[in-house]
């Protein structure tokens, strides 16, 4: 396994345990091989979560986020890819959520927008916006996530939002809390489309990558990326598009101890 110039890794019961942090063992090890080779997080979450889980690894500077929505070199404080929605999508969708009482949170490269009717103290924070209405939202939205506790609002909201030819739905499931969750991406957005730019950007040729991951918002990557490696504890639908399963799950470093079995980095 050489001439590797890129690893991507998804971050949430990938690259973290199963509390969501970063092991000292996945640290060090990144911060002595990242002047090697780019080292970049792929994750369904926010442009912000993904930068603080990239600090806390020494990943490379560059993120991809909203499952392919934004590709964003922190370093440099340089947008390299977004792909947002238009104010008329924004205004439906707030529109449909409300009719069903769903909460809405509107990803931006920089902040998070939240109806003001949902907003609580776990949300309360210097990225975190409350608003009353859409045209409050001054940013490009690159994501949006719904939410919701009633699962038969829920699933009325999906079926209509469904009608949207112009979205899809990238990733949804239940949440820690029991709640209800759907990623709403621009039709055509997934981190496999992202990783395809991120190659056209930089040269890289798709033999020369290698990526993580664990669950089903994952495959586009697998699809894009020359070697696929799943983790142990990933889903079987996942490991079924996999070259490699990792030998220790997320709560036992395993991205580290696989890397450092089997790779070699030109």
């Amino acid at each position: 396994m050489n001439k590797i110039k890129c690893i991507f890794l998804d971050i949430d019961n990938t690259l973290t345990d199963s509390n969501q942090n970063i092991s000292q063992q996945t640290s060090d090890y990144f911060s002595k091989i990242n002047k090697d080779c780019l080292i970049i997080l792929v994750t369904g979450r926010n442009n912000i979560y993904a930068i603080e889980k990239s600090k806390i690894a020494n990943t490379s500077k560059i993120v991809i986020a909203d499952n392919g929505a934004v590709i964003y070199d922190y370093g440099k404080n340089q947008v390299l890819y977004k792909n947002i929605f238009d104010k008329a999508l924004i205004n439906l969708i707030w529109d449909i959520s409300q009719a069903y009482n769903i909460d809405c949170v509107f990803n931006s490269i920089y902040k998070r927008y939240r109806n003001n009717k949902y907003m609580n103290s776990r949300f309360l924070g210097q990225h975190t916006i409350g608003i009353n209405n859409p045209n409050e939202i001054e940013d490009d939205i690159t994501q949006i996530v719904i939410h919701s506790n009633n699962e038969d609002d829920y699933k009325k909201c999906m079926e209509e939002l469904s009608q949207i030819d112009t979205i899809e739905v990238c990733n949804s499931g239940i949440e820690s809390n029991g709640g209800y969750f759907a990623d709403i991406n621009i039709r055509g957005t997934s981190k496999g489309n992202a990783i395809n730019k991120l190659f056209e950007l930089f040269n890289i040729k798709k033999e020369e990558s290698i990526c993580f991951g664990d669950s089903r918002n994952d495959i586009s990557m697998f699809q894009s990326c020359g070697i696929k490696v799943a983790m142990k504890n990933g889903t079987d639908e996942i490991k079924q598009q996999a070259d490699y399963i990792t030998e220790f799950s997320n709560d036992d470093n395993g991205v580290i101890k696989f890397l450092k079995k089997y790779l070699t980095i030109n």
